[in-house]
């Protein structure tokens, strides 16, 4: 009798040992990584004293375009890109913009445009991520790219024009 007592202590014993681990353990759950999947754009804000929500009304090679009423600056203080120049040019251009899904593990995305061909027409304020525009009539094409390795991008146009009332 003392000989099966050991053995079933020793068989209760391995047994706890084993449901312990199996109910004691958490349990890990692995996910991934949500990518972005998709980028849209459908509104920009232009950022002057009355900021201005535009929506776009039509397209350009399939790409949405904003028009925006370009302010003209005066013919003896012209628009340039220096910092003070900049931060009081009432034409600067926000864009609004909306990445899905919501739950991405990461919604940054850059801006990217063609610098060199836009220089004296258009800079990019890193600070309040917008494109302040120094001269009309001109059109950038904007590509919102999203950081997070998906490569995924949208496209939009933004012109600011003159006014027809207003005589430049």
């Amino acid at each position: 009798m003392k000989k099966t007592i050991v053995i079933v202590l020793l068989v209760v014993y391995i047994a706890s040992i084993a449901v312990v681990n199996f109910f004691g353990l958490e349990v890990k759950v692995f996910d991934g990584i949500t990518y972005v999947q998709e980028i849209q754009c459908n509104s920009v804000t232009v950022q002057n004293e009355d900021p201005v929500t535009i929506e776009s009304k039509q397209n350009l090679g399939g790409k949405p375009l904003f028009l925006f009423d370009f302010i003209p600056a005066s013919e003896e203080n012209p628009y340039t890109e220096e910092d003070e120049s900049i931060i009081n040019n009432p034409n600067a251009i926000q864009i609004n913009y909306e990445v899905l899904p919501h739950l991405a593990d990461s919604t940054n995305v850059k801006f990217e445009f063609d610098k060199e061909t836009n220089a004296g027409v258009v800079v990019f304020h890193e600070t309040s991520r917008t494109f302040v525009f120094l001269k009309p009539n001109r059109a950038i094409t904007v590509t919102i790219r999203a950081t997070d390795g998906s490569n995924v991008s949208t496209q939009i146009v933004l012109m600011g024009r003159v006014p027809k009332d207003t005589n430049s």
